[in-house]
């Protein structure tokens, strides 16, 4: 027969309390990995002026003024749900560490940090897979504005792949710059440039 899952034998040698704290952590850290995605996200929109579809705005008049005014109301609107994630990841933080805490003060070692493992390699997964989209979703921002720059999601993404480390959420996101990059040709004639003799 298979051997029992972690959850039941939480639930049979424990309180049944531990088993509820283990499963709202476990939801928390998925959060958690949410809201840090979705901050660089909207950082790097607002970096790069660009408006992703939930606030942007039509403009039924399409006059340089109107123009004007939906790209400052659609900046706000970016701010605001920038400053809306950030408080969410405050409060699911506190809510997070609270339980982790005691959960640790009820537990013997070893459980505990196989719980912590467990949660990050959870929050791990989940990152992983939102910046992917992510990556997609701005990628396409600005093949739509025709901008010719290299996304911040590519130096990310390549980073965590070759490093193989643990994407662990954080306020200020999971991206080390949220600033475009020239093109890669561009890079690498620059690089050329740099390394060429010069004749006289």
């Amino acid at each position: 027969s298979n051997p029992p899952s972690f959850k039941r034998l939480l639930a049979n040698h424990h309180d049944p309390s531990i088993l509820t704290s283990f499963k709202t952590a476990s939801q928390l850290i998925c959060k958690l990995a949410l809201a840090s995605c979705h901050i660089s996200f909207l950082k790097c929109c607002r970096e790069a002026c660009l408006t992703p579809k939930g606030p942007s705005l039509k403009d039924p008049i399409n006059s340089k003024r109107t123009k004007c005014i939906i790209a400052k109301a659609e900046s706000l609107l970016v701010t605001a749900q920038l400053n809306h994630h950030r408080h969410s990841f405050s409060q699911l933080s506190i809510k997070y560490n609270s339980i982790m805490r005691s959960l640790e003060e009820a537990l013997s070692d070893e459980i505990y940090q196989k719980i912590t493992h467990l949660n990050e390699t959870k929050s791990h997964y989940t990152m992983h897979k939102t910046l992917c989209k992510h990556s997609k979703k701005f990628q396409s921002l600005l093949n739509t504005h025709e901008i010719n720059s290299e996304s911040p999601y590519n130096a990310c993404i390549a980073y965590f792949s070759h490093t193989q480390k643990q994407l662990a959420p954080s306020i200020s996101g999971p991206l080390l710059s949220c600033q475009l990059a020239p093109p890669q040709e561009e890079k690498h004639r620059d690089q050329s440039f740099r390394g060429a003799p010069v004749k006289s």
